[in-house]
């Protein structure tokens, strides 16, 4: 009874668009008319600037963090808390209530695996920063930051099934960034 809850309430906080409120509260309101039309951290960056896209990165990185923490308070087994980062992923990707259109939930994401284990968000950053510096894309660092995710949980836990829990994660962010908007 207390893992479908807290599915369900992971799924529902995922649901909690902050590029949304970030529009709403300090700017126009109109995020989803602008730029990519895309509610995410990246768009509120190039449309309002600086300080909306760092409230946006965080205020999703958040709702990662909360659902893997809350997850760990619970006392759930391992297994149930990566699901809940992916509902609140889901959650971010199609919003019940934004006829199943939201973000690409990577800053949820990133929240999430920071809470999972720091070394998982370290081998993110290590490798995306390498590759800025030898001179690729931002969008190709992250990618390939991703990537280094599920290496990077197979290398600290030496669990198989942990590595195939996050390219699982990644395959569902592939798939939120391939569909059309």
């Amino acid at each position: 009874m207390v893992w479908s809850v807290y599915l369900i309430a992971c799924y529902m906080l995922g649901t909690v668009l902050t590029a949304e409120w970030v529009s709403r509260l300090l700017y126009d309101g109109e995020i989803r008319k602008k730029g990519s039309r895309n509610p995410g951290a990246r768009n509120m960056g190039r449309v309002y600037g600086r300080t909306a896209f760092i409230l946006t990165l965080l205020g999703d990185a958040i709702k990662g963090m909360i659902a893997v923490g809350v997850g760990y308070y619970l006392m759930l087994p391992l297994f149930l808390v990566i699901v809940g980062l992916a509902c609140v992923m889901m959650g971010h990707i199609a919003p019940f209530y934004r006829n199943w259109r939201g973000g690409e939930a990577v800053a949820t994401f990133l929240g999430g695996i920071m809470m999972l284990s720091p070394y998982y968000l370290f081998a993110f950053l290590i490798v995306a920063i390498c590759s800025v510096l030898m001179r690729a894309s931002i969008t190709v660092a992250g990618w390939l930051g991703f990537i280094a995710v599920p290496l990077a949980a197979y290398i600290h836990t030496g669990d198989g099934g942990m590595a195939m829990a996050m390219t699982s994660l990644l395959l569902l962010l592939v798939w939120a960034n391939r569909r059309e908007k």
